[in-house]
């Protein structure tokens, strides 16, 4: 098998299979996931089959991420509606990447597109009381404005609801410093694992959210001519909770920060083993690439899998197995197919922007509007007024130092 070559990678360690461990049954199982996943996307979007799109029954009945982040839902409005915008300068373009992750919910944004562009006020035009006034009207409609994929922090600033610490401090916060963002994008001297250090040191942006920023940066050079940012999925990924369950159960000797070490070995191995269940199956693995000029996803047959995609299968993968061995109970919801068509290849006329807005009259009404607003109210509670550990008070102080002063950050990470 022949290995590919890529450029340095910054966060990884030299990876020892004999030290690992080495749980064969599970690294089988584990490019099976992969294979029997993408499948599932090629009969649906590609081949436009009718359901169903699998045999597996976990995949069947629970809904799991794509092999590839940028066909998850929420991406792919991402891309269609903000990065794919040519009209946009990198500043407003990298201000409105931010922004929208940091809520990571395409309903919010999409009943905003009679307001502001993109759904998303221009960096020139933005006002802190008309962003709220949004947020808060989304919150009227018993909507959560924040994604349900995965939990927000709300330790950003003490004795404020989590909607005020997001648009008083997170969102202002980017805004004072999208000039500091873009000067870090486009130096040549930083690496990967220092553009995320200094992401991180927004408010609100745990690892995890300073990763999400990262990796939609790559899909700029991706979608478009556009080259803000000069690295990609293959030189900077995270080691997030649920790859390091999915790493155990492959490597079990594997432990902490060495982990990571394994991604590019599987990365290495994944176009043979792939191969092989493909020809087991009768059909090839159906790999995927952004065509540009055409427009469209083309399945392709040589490997394209990034550290990116590998470590993502691993978050996946811990969950495929609790649920296929039930030794817990399943973190995923029940699979619902709601898009219909490839969202960045839909055409202006096409792209809807109802196809992402629940029906309020029929969602949000009676006993359900009161249920939704009670358990917004427990919510609420739960984050308002809250004794505050030393560790919280840490926290908000080291953010509000860092934020204050951008020439510190600069003088730190460029050495200036």
């Amino acid at each position: 098998m022949a290995l590919r070559v890529r450029k340095k990678s910054y966060n990884r360690k030299a990876f020892d299979l004999e030290k690992a461990g080495f749980n064969a049954e599970n690294l089988d199982l584990f490019f099976r996931m992969i294979y029997d996943r993408q499948m599932i996307w090629k009969r649906r979007f590609i081949d436009k089959a009718p359901a169903p799109w699998t045999t597996n029954e976990v995949f069947a009945k629970y809904k799991f991420c794509n092999l590839y982040r940028e066909h998850d839902r929420s991406s792919q409005w991402e891309i269609r509606n903000i990065i794919m915008d040519n009209s946009l300068d990198d500043k407003n373009l990298i201000w409105k990447i931010l922004v929208y992750r940091t809520f990571n919910n395409p309903e919010t944004f999409a009943r905003a597109f009679v307001k502001w562009p993109n759904g998303i006020p221009d960096y020139d035009s933005y006002s802190q009381d008309e962003f709220a006034a949004h947020i808060e009207e989304i919150r009227s409609l018993g909507l959560n404005p924040f994604t349900n994929a995965y939990s927000i922090t709300g330790n950003v600033v003490a004795g404020e609801t989590i909607d005020d610490m997001f648009c008083k401090t997170v969102v202002p916060t980017i805004h004072r410093n999208i000039d500091l963002v873009m000067t870090l994008l486009t130096n040549e001297v930083l690496d990967p694992e220092q553009l995320v250090s200094f992401l991180m040191t927004l408010p609100g942006a745990s690892s995890f959210i300073a990763h999400e920023y990262y990796q939609d940066f790559t899909y700029i050079s991706i979608y478009t001519d556009r080259t803000i940012m000069r690295f990609d999925q293959n030189d900077y990924t995270n080691l997030g909770p649920g790859s390091s369950q999915g790493v155990r159960l492959i490597f079990p000797k594997l432990k902490g920060s060495a982990q990571i070490s394994c991604y590019e070995y599987l990365q290495d191995l994944a176009e043979e083993k792939l191969e092989e269940i493909g020809l087991e199956n009768g059909e090839l693995m159906p790999y995927v690439a952004w065509n540009k000029e055409l427009r469209k996803y083309e399945v392709i047959s040589e490997c394209n899998l990034s550290l990116n995609q590998i470590e993502g299968a691993l978050c996946e993968f811990s969950k495929y197995m609790r649920i296929l061995r039930n030794t817990g109970r399943p973190r995923c919801p029940e699979f619902e197919a709601r898009t219909k068509s490839i969202i960045v290849e839909r055409s202006d006329e096409e792209n809807l922007q109802s196809d992402f807005m629940t029906d309020t009259d029929d969602f949000i009404s009676g006993r359900r509007r009161a249920r939704r607003t009670k358990a917004l109210d427990d919510f609420m509670k739960a984050h308002v007024g809250r004794p505050r550990t030393k560790a919280d008070l840490t926290v908000n102080l080291n953010l509000n130092l860092n934020l204050q002063n951008a020439e510190q950050i600069l003088t730190k990470l460029l050495g200036l």
